[in-house]
């Protein structure tokens, strides 16, 4: 999902993703629709697939898991050079107060949480030749609530060759192991714990460059499997009905028509294997997008497309209804001056839904994020977003604003420290998944 080569999700940037080595990638996909909220720390740039010749849009094809992750751009330093290997490591812990711990209008509780999240980033350039390897583990230790205590890990190896002057092969393999968050639309509303499910990812691709022509080929499958969760006043609640794999192909064709202007199609395929219980997901989608990437100076850079997104279940069972619709998708980064930064996404696409007879829902997400530079080792960070989503297949409809502030300080000797506030809101039409949350969170890492 941003799969391609995810990069910055920052401390306060949106509400929600999908974080793990198939969501999280290289290079931004802003995978605004639902970003990850847990401590964690994830090695963003080696988890996962590689985009080629232009960013791939993933509409109508993502993984919906919803997993939180508040973490995931943790400051990295220069690292240090074995031989020909860069090593990156980072070791952060964090303090985090939630004042609804279970992301619910029923039910809110309050709790304080503790969290270490060490991870390693290793990277190597042999010529045009590239390898990266990454790994993470977060821990988190509920004060009052064991039910918050979770271990998460995982890790990714990518490596990129120039089989030719104009030819690269890339190649991925991701496996993480995660809790699913207490905010995820999808999560049982009677489980009694956070279900964890553990995800495999896969990817290969070529990328041809032909003068200002450049086309890419992408093939990605991705096995999701969760385990069955503990249901409140006791049983538990069987989880197979979520369990998929899911293959994805990407085309794209892009023109480099000016040094400023690369206009690009991208057509999308993808295929979902559900197990049959209690209704058969199996089905897929399709996509095709037109766009273009710009560049004005040093200043301002942009990714604007929009086209069409279809997604359908198999005959097979005639509950589940098609979705088809337009899909866009715009980001602008604007670096207003030498102290102030902007990036603004807006996005609307199909993600998949695992509840009930919902066979899928339109996201539509906007979100502004802004850091200033105080001084030369004081950062302030700002984010605004909102999200908008209606369901196929029900009338269930949500909406949710999400607001923080953050000051990020570095330090000599590798020492960085983060204090941020974030005020959380979803409301929705369906009880039990409507909430508000205020989290403050204060971390402290060492990186090298």
């Amino acid at each position: 999902m941003q799969y391609n080569l995810m990069v910055a999700l920052n401390i306060l940037r949106s509400p929600d993703s999908g974080v793990t080595s198939n969501n999280v990638c290289e290079a931004k996909e802003m995978r605004l629709g639902h970003k990850l909220f847990v401590s964690a720390v994830v090695a963003l740039s080696s988890l996962a697939p590689v985009a080629w010749g232009v960013e791939r849009v993933y509409a109508g094809s993502r993984d919906a898991r919803d997993l939180r992750l508040w973490l995931a751009d943790q400051p990295r330093g220069a690292g240090i050079r074995v031989g020909g290997i860069v090593w990156q490591p980072t070791v952060p812990v964090g303090l985090r107060y939630d004042d609804n711990i279970f992301a619910r209008d029923l039910r809110k509780d309050d709790d304080g949480l503790f969290s270490v999240t060490p991870s390693l980033l290793a990277k190597t350039h042999y010529g045009e030749h590239e390898l990266a390897i990454s790994a993470y583990s977060r821990s988190d230790f509920g004060f009052e609530h064991s039910r918050q205590d979770n271990t998460e890990y995982g890790g990714s190896a990518r490596a990129k060759m120039q089989l030719l002057s104009w030819l690269d092969f890339v190649a991925s393999y991701s496996f993480d192991h995660l809790a699913e968050d207490w905010d995820s639309p999808d999560i049982p509303l009677d489980a009694a714990e956070q279900p964890e499910v553990e995800q495999v990812g896969c990817n290969i691709g070529l990328q041809a460059h032909l003068g200002r022509w450049a086309t890419g080929l992408n093939f990605m499958c991705t096995d999701v499997t969760y385990n069955d969760v503990a249901r409140l006043g006791g049983g538990e609640i069987n989880e197979r009905f979520r369990n998929r794999d899911i293959v994805d192909v990407f085309i794209d064709f892009s023109y480099q028509l000016t040094n400023t202007l690369q206009p690009y199609i991208q057509l999308v395929w993808s295929d979902n294997g559900y197990d049959d219980w209690p209704i058969d997901r199996d089905g897929g989608g399709k996509s095709a997008f037109l766009g273009f990437r710009f560049q004005s100076g040093e200043a301002l850079d942009g990714n604007l497309y929009g086209g069409y997104v279809f997604r359908n279940g198999d005959d097979d069972d005639f509950r589940l209804k098609e979705a088809e619709g337009v899909g866009f998708g715009a980001e602008f980064n604007w670096r207003v001056n030498e102290q102030l930064g902007l990036h603004l996404d807006a996005l609307r696409e199909i993600e998949e839904a695992t509840t009930d007879l919902e066979s899928g829902r339109f996201t539509t997400t906007v979100a502004l994020h802004a850091d200033h530079k105080m001084t030369g080792n004081l950062t302030l960070q700002g984010y605004f977003g909102y999200e908008d989503d209606e369901y196929v297949g029900t009338p269930r409809e949500e909406n949710r604003y999400t607001a923080g502030l953050a000051v990020l300080g570095t330090f000599g000797q590798g020492l960085y420290s983060r204090l941020a506030y974030r005020y959380d809101t979803r409301d929705s039409n369906f009880i039990g998944r409507s909430y508000d949350r205020n989290q403050i969170l204060l971390t402290v890492g060492y990186k090298r």
